[in-house]
């Protein structure tokens, strides 16, 4: 069996792939259909700052691990950072109407109007009905391109007993069926 070569792009080649890579990776990456996170942290002031995210993903058991995926440019992104704490608030069917403020930086302002949030563990905000809630203490992170693969060791866990969570992929929100 002859081996496949791979090529690898570092970070700093990224600006050399053309730009059709950029579209096609982009277009690609919305095939990963996924649960839907509410990534949240606050501010040293206590302001508290959120994102959606789907690029969220276990990392071990031992010690029991998150990461989580952030643009430099957002306002979470220096919340996280400066607090060294995250909420990863993985969302339930039932949260669709709560998405829109947190998808775009226009509405940051509606973010945390609706829905049931609550202050935790150093004023870090949780929505309370959420399908699990992860809390993470910052424990390493590395730069990538235009984000940050933040590495968060869990310290405490929620979860609702039913299961029923909001999925994203292709562009769009779907619901899972039950074989």
């Amino acid at each position: 069996m002859t081996p496949i070569a791979l090529q690898t792009v570092s970070p700093d080649d990224a600006a050399a792939l053309p730009a059709s890579m950029e579209d096609r990776f982009r277009t690609a990456m919305r095939k990963f259909t996924g649960i839907v996170s509410l990534v949240t942290s606050c501010t040293a002031d206590g302001e508290w700052r959120g994102m959606a995210a789907t690029a969220v993903t276990s990392v071990s058991l031992q010690p029991p691990t998150c990461l989580i995926c952030v643009n430099r440019d957002t306002t979470l992104h220096s919340a996280v950072l400066a607090s060294r704490r995250f909420c990863i608030n993985a969302m339930h069917q039932e949260h669709h109407d709560l998405m829109w403020s947190f998808t775009s930086s226009r509405h940051r302002d509606s973010r945390f109007r609706s829905g049931r949030w609550r202050e935790g563990r150093d004023g870090m905000p949780f929505l309370e009905d959420a399908q699990s809630n992860v809390f993470c203490e910052v424990v390493r992170s590395l730069s990538v391109g235009t984000h940050d693969v933040i590495l968060g060791r869990v310290v405490e866990v929620m979860t609702r007993p039913d299961h029923d969570p909001l999925l994203y992929g292709d562009g769009t929100y779907l619901k899972q069926v039950a074989r």
